[in-house]
């Protein structure tokens, strides 16, 4: 689903050269046990919960959260 460097951090590929962006669409269920590897990297990233819930890990502290958030 995505790749990550030897220290963890996400190698994030930008849907446009000129403007560091990246927007992807994807389910929990896509990854083993419903959960994605931990990772970290220096941008921001938007969560928007579409159906369903999820408990989400912000530097240890977990968020949950629910269809609309």
């Amino acid at each position: 689903m995505f790749l990550l460097k030897e220290d963890g951090s996400e190698q994030v590929v930008y849907d446009y050269q000129d403007y560091p962006m990246y927007v992807h669409r994807n389910l929990l269920s896509s990854y083993a046990n419903f959960a994605a590897p931990s990772h970290w990297h220096a941008d921001i990233e938007l969560i928007y919960i579409d159906f369903g819930a999820m408990r989400y890990n912000i530097n240890g502290t977990v968020v949950s959260l629910q269809k609309g958030e």
